[in-house]
């Protein structure tokens, strides 16, 4: 029971017990594409090299100039916030000092009022003693004067009261504007930055594999002069000696659950057993 149950986990690519080396999975990410070890120089058109090298030139600028556009993207960014710091901290100050002028008049306007009643009471006081009028006229004259200065302080206060809020909502909607602003400027700068990087690693990988095009264009050309040899389709070329190997296949020895063999450089081939 014991093997049945090791060779089903085998099976199902849960393994309990230790495998050969030669038949164990290989967990490496399989490579998109080969790459192919570069020919020896005089066995293909040298001006592969110059268009692999232009082209490594050409990023090369492309990076230069990405790096010089992200920096003076920085200085702008960094100009137009301090502007609008600027403008904002402007407004604000002139707003604030309009604001204490308001105060200011009206202060003055209720002072004014005041002194004007004041005077009035004691012009209306001294006729009176002239006339000899005492007791309740006096009383009723000090009572109808309250009731002007109230009724002519009114406006002044209604509009004193509008005035600040007036002012108060120029001030949030100031602050409003300038968030709104700062949001804008940070949207723009981030979406540049984002660009640039995008269109950095576009082209990057487009010369990755350029590169690998033009290596694929020198040993075709290596393999016409016969300075590469020309393998089977069951043989291999070793990258680092250059000689020719029969492809490895590993199977299944009888009794034990069926493994995909691999070749000698790690890559996995097609499911085939002995």
């Amino acid at each position: 029971m014991a093997k049945k149950k090791k060779v089903a986990d085998q099976m199902s690519g849960r393994v309990t017990g230790s495998i050969p080396a030669k038949v164990a999975f290989n967990k490496k990410p399989l490579p998109a594409r080969p790459v192919q070890t570069k020919p020896a120089y005089g066995t293909y058109d040298p001006s592969l090299d110059q268009q692999e090298r232009a082209a490594s030139r050409g990023l090369g600028y492309l990076l230069a100039d990405t790096q010089k556009a992200g920096e003076r993207a920085t200085v702008d960014y960094g100009i137009a916030r301090g502007d609008i710091e600027t403008q904002t901290g402007r407004s604000l100050a002139d707003l604030l000092r309009n604001r204490a002028q308001a105060g200011e008049d009206y202060r003055k306007q209720l002072s004014d009022l005041s002194q004007s009643y004041k005077r009035l009471a004691n012009n209306q006081a001294q006729r009176a003693a002239a006339a000899g009028v005492q007791g309740g006229a006096a009383a009723q004259a000090a009572q109808k004067r309250a009731a002007n200065e109230t009724a002519d302080r009114a406006p002044i206060d209604t509009n004193y009261a509008r005035n600040m809020d007036a002012s108060r909502t120029a001030e949030a909607r100031l602050g409003e504007d300038r968030e709104s602003a700062l949001g804008k400027l940070l949207v723009d700068y981030s979406r540049g930055s984002e660009d640039r990087t995008s269109e950095l690693e576009k082209a990057q990988a487009e010369n990755r594999f350029y590169g690998l095009d033009i290596n694929e264009l020198r040993v075709d050309q290596a393999k016409q002069m016969n300075a590469l040899p020309v393998t089977r389709a069951d043989e291999v070329v070793d990258p680092v000696t250059g000689r020719k190997k029969k492809r490895v296949q590993v199977g299944r020895r009888v009794g034990s659950p069926s493994v995909p063999r691999t070749s000698f450089n790690g890559l996995r081939t097609p499911k085939r057993y002995l």
